[in-house]
């Protein structure tokens, strides 16, 4: 039985023989969402003494009930795991789009066990799982891997979540990438997935997402809509993204002197340089903002360094970026930095210990 707000299904795939089989959603729903029901199966069936790039690692992806829902806010993609750092446990998750179409292929959870002789990629659509060759995949970066199996598909509107050389090479700091620049970062999810040889999984789907009360339903999401309409703050965010409206020069962000400097050997960096990167000026470089899958506001830079040295386009800046790529490694050139930062979601690198 199908049950309201779920895709139905939990795939498990063994990636050493290649032999995929499913399992009701409902037997886990005791755990609610997508990360409580990766942890059960973690808890339950990862061997204790399995290290975490280890082919009987367990790893996981997955995502809860109001995903996929007009609910705002909802897109979170949970990646569980054995933490590539501590051999503990290792949470990860990120925003996007990929987690509705996960939904909306009919999956809930995705479940991968052993190491695949050779690179992979999982594609989902409509019920239907296939395990895939990433031969030519293998060594490209999380956007040219996006646009490789959208090229394969035929359609721009495929989901993917996938690791870049980092994850391949199985880098501790690297991450899982959705829709080129939203990373589930820490844990080390990224080096877990590229020591099973897989390079992503791909989502396109149709199938419907049911709710038990649509017309009070409804009302609930109007009326959380409303709310967010009062903060003073939505439609800044809409113009101006996180980063432009929190980290304007002279900003809390700045003057609370938490950001780390040269590597945490200094509490202080200098005004004038402060100024080269603060939000006011650094807004020349972006181009729109953007949101996530049901997000009413939106907070994702689009930037574009149009030439030089330093040239890129791409999504994402934040307010950590301006912590990795310029005041801990005391960089003032905001080309510079919006070039490094957009090449560690290339890279499939976790910013913050890249």
């Amino acid at each position: 039985m199908k049950h309201h707000g779920y895709g139905g299904r939990i795939l498990r795939a063994d990636l050493t023989t290649g032999k995929l089989c499913e399992e009701p959603t409902e037997k886990y729903l005791d755990w609610v969402d997508g990360r409580g029901i990766n942890e059960w199966i973690l808890f339950n069936e990862l061997h204790v003494e399995a290290k975490p790039l280890d082919p009987e690692n367990i790893f996981t992806i997955g995502v809860g009930p109001l995903v996929g829902t007009l609910s705002p806010f909802c897109s979170r993609v949970s990646v569980d795991t054995k933490n590539a750092f501590t051999g503990g446990v290792g949470s990860a998750n990120c925003g996007g789009h990929f987690g509705a179409e996960m939904k909306y292929a009919g999956y809930d959870n995705l479940v991968f066990t052993g190491k695949s002789p050779e690179p992979v990629y999982l594609w989902l659509s409509d019920g239907k799982a296939e395990l895939r060759d990433a031969s030519e995949l293998w060594g490209k970066t999380t956007w040219d891997t996006e646009r490789a199996i959208r090229q394969r598909e035929r359609d721009n509107e495929v989901r993917v979540i996938g690791i870049g050389p980092a994850g391949e090479n199985q880098v501790r700091s690297a991450c899982v990438i959705s829709d080129r620049a939203k990373a589930a970062d820490g844990s080390g999810v990224g080096a877990v997935m590229g020591s099973k040889n897989l390079k992503a999984v791909a989502a396109r789907g149709s199938l419907p997402i049911t709710v038990a009360e649509p017309t009070s339903f409804i009302e609930a999401v109007d009326a959380a809509r409303a709310k967010i309409e009062t903060f003073p703050k939505a439609k800044l965010y809409r113009k101006d993204g996180y980063y432009g409206v929190e980290s304007y020069y002279g900003s809390p962000a700045w003057e609370a002197g938490f950001r780390p400097v040269r590597n945490g050997q200094d509490g202080y960096w200098e005004p004038e340089k402060i100024k080269k990167v603060a939000g006011d000026t650094i807004k020349q470089y972006r181009e729109k903002i953007l949101a996530c899958y049901g997000c009413p506001v939106g907070c994702m830079p689009w930037m574009n360094v149009p030439d030089g040295p330093y040239s890129i386009e791409g999504e994402g800046w934040w307010n950590n970026s301006s912590n990795s790529f310029c005041t801990r490694v005391d960089c003032s050139n905001p080309e510079a930095a919006i070039k490094a930062h957009l090449l560690t979601n290339q890279l499939g690198l976790d910013g913050d210990n890249a």
